[in-house]
């Protein structure tokens, strides 16, 4: 493949080379299993396939308290969400927690339900 033909980064599986044609395994990089699926379909626009930033105020409350439980005393600054073909959404909320910056994931069922927070 040219390095021109995807954009100047050709350097490996870092920036996951896959929006160029045929994600083959493991282009789906965000961990969901579920997604590598319809990996040449869909979301190859940007680096992860779709997650994009919303405001902490459309945060859900449960994935809010599912967070806080996790890491207690956690203070989320910033949010991303993105939302799989099975209707799973993974939050990853960004901030801190007795002043230690932190990163969490929690996955959301489509009827709601916290399916998995990690940390």
């Amino acid at each position: 493949m040219r390095a021109n033909d995807a954009g100047v980064q050709d350097s490996g599986a870092d920036s996951g080379g896959a929006p160029a044609t045929g994600g083959a395994p493991g282009s789906g990089g965000s961990g969901g299993a579920g997604m590598s699926a319809g990996g040449g379909a869909g979301g190859g626009a940007g680096g992860g396939g779709g997650a994009r930033a919303v405001p902490l105020s459309q945060v859900p409350d449960d994935v809010l308290r599912a967070a806080d439980a996790a890491v207690p005393g956690f203070v989320p600054d910033e949010a991303e969400m993105e939302t799989d073909e099975q209707g799973v959404t993974e939050y990853t909320l960004k901030g801190t927690a007795n002043g230690v910056r932190r990163e969490i994931e929690i996955d959301v069922g489509p009827d709601g339900t916290i399916l998995e927070v990690d940390v």
